[in-house]
């Protein structure tokens, strides 16, 4: 795919429009407009799921668990995580307020990337079991 070198940009803020990298890096704005151009536009870009963009950037296979549905996959991400997928997780249930999620130090409809998966014996709650998330956005 073709993108040119022009990004929607915030003049009042003086920042990209949308997504932002560290530094001079321009990987992530790159890859957001060849997004958006797939999509038809920026603002088609705004809901959806990352598997979605996954598949279509790569064309790599997915497995796709909602645990609402699913239950526990706890093994599945075990697995994964052994066999160094990309796993990429989302924090969004019409259920759940948003504020639940800021004391959790999450973020509602957001979706972020596991690092890893760890399983760890504590002594007041037993075996609990960790997620290890990076925050695309940095925060």
């Amino acid at each position: 795919m073709v993108v040119d070198d022009s990004f929607p940009f915030n003049a009042r803020q003086n920042i990209p429009a949308f997504s932002q990298s560290k530094g001079n890096e321009l990987w992530v704005l790159i890859l957001e407009k060849a997004w958006a151009k797939i999509n038809g536009s920026y603002e088609n870009t705004i809901n959806g799921y990352v598997s979605e963009a996954f598949k279509c950037l790569t064309g790599a296979p997915l497995e796709y668990y909602n645990h609402a549905f699913y239950g526990d996959f706890w093994h599945e991400l075990v697995v994964a995580d052994k066999l160094n997928y990309i796993i990429c997780a989302s924090a969004g249930q019409p259920s759940i307020e948003d504020d639940e999620y800021k004391e959790k130090g999450l973020i509602s409809d957001h979706s972020y990337a596991v690092i890893s998966v760890h399983e760890v014996e504590t002594p007041k709650e037993g075996k609990v079991k960790l997620l290890k998330l990076m925050n695309p956005w940095g925060h």
